[in-house]
């Protein structure tokens, strides 16, 4: 072995990398080379982060905002949300030229309820006591509707038109029991006017689309006349109708019935029962 000590050199170093070469860019100066486009990333990773939760955060601040004011507000009724077509395809059907219409027996639509305002107390809310009959399991109501029209009362009555293609709308009034021998004031039906055993009577369509609250009705509350339909001249065992007018499907359809002021000692009273046809209802024809 040679006693002489091996001398030894250092490596050339390589000097882009500042761990290895133990130089550093100074504080606040951007690195550079792909250590300083790695940097570049995650910042531009982190300000679109930000901007990410930013934008949300605003947007649902406003939505938060947004729904406070409207549950500040009166809730809406199920009555005023729109009416929906519920057999809206059939108009492409019914309006092919190739199709031919059928036939359709005409539709006896009775009405949901009668209330009755009175002209001379004009804020009085009249309710007719519901008549039960008793049954094995209790009283039930029998669920009469009472037309009771006089020169101060009249009568205000509502249906909802049936069915798709019947938009052709009549009032009809019928009477098929014959008059009683006993007196009128203690009759089921009572009728006269100025003309002995019938009545003239005026009917006006109201300005309402929608289902009447007919615990709330009076004189000062009913909606305004809209259209005058007509005069109906009833009577005992008898049965007349007014000219027809448009009532789309669908629709509520309401009215009032007066005495006619041709007609000064009118007076009509007729009770009808479950689906009877009897006293005021709507006639439906077909339109299609």
């Amino acid at each position: 072995m040679s006693s002489s000590s091996a001398s030894y050199q250092l490596l050339p170093q390589d000097s882009g990398s500042p761990h290895e070469s133990g130089h550093y860019p100074p504080l606040g100066e951007k690195p550079k080379g792909q250590a300083g486009a790695v940097t570049a990333r995650y910042s531009y990773f982190t300000t679109g982060a930000i901007a990410v939760v930013a934008a949300c955060f605003i947007v649902d601040s406003i939505a938060l905002v947004y729904m406070i004011f409207l549950s500040s507000k009166a809730p809406v009724s199920l009555d005023q949300l729109p009416l929906r077509h519920t057999y809206s395809t059939l108009d492409y059907l019914y309006n092919g030229t190739n199709f031919r219409s059928g036939l359709q027996d005409p539709l006896i639509n009775t009405p949901m309820a009668f209330a009755l305002v009175n002209r001379s107390q004009p804020a009085k809310v009249t309710l007719d006591p519901q008549d039960m009959s008793m049954t094995d399991e209790g009283f039930i109501p029998v669920g009469e509707r009472r037309l009771l029209v006089t020169p101060s009362v009249s009568t205000i009555m509502q249906m909802r038109v049936l069915d798709y293609g019947m938009e052709n709308c009549s009032i009809t009034f019928r009477h098929k029991s014959h008059r009683s021998t006993r007196a009128l004031a203690t009759l089921p039906a009572t009728i006269r006017g100025s003309q002995g055993d019938s009545a003239l009577l005026n009917v006006w369509s109201l300005a309402s689309d929608r289902k009447l609250d007919f615990g709330k009705l009076a004189w000062n509350t009913k909606p305004p006349r809209r259209t005058f339909l007509g005069a109906l001249r009833v009577g005992y065992n008898t049965t007349s109708q007014l000219p027809g007018f448009a009532c789309p499907m669908g629709s509520y359809q309401a009215f009032e019935v007066a005495c006619s002021p041709e007609d000064s000692v009118c007076h009509v009273e007729v009770n009808s029962r479950s689906m009877e046809h009897s006293g005021l209802y709507l006639t439906q024809y077909p339109t299609v």
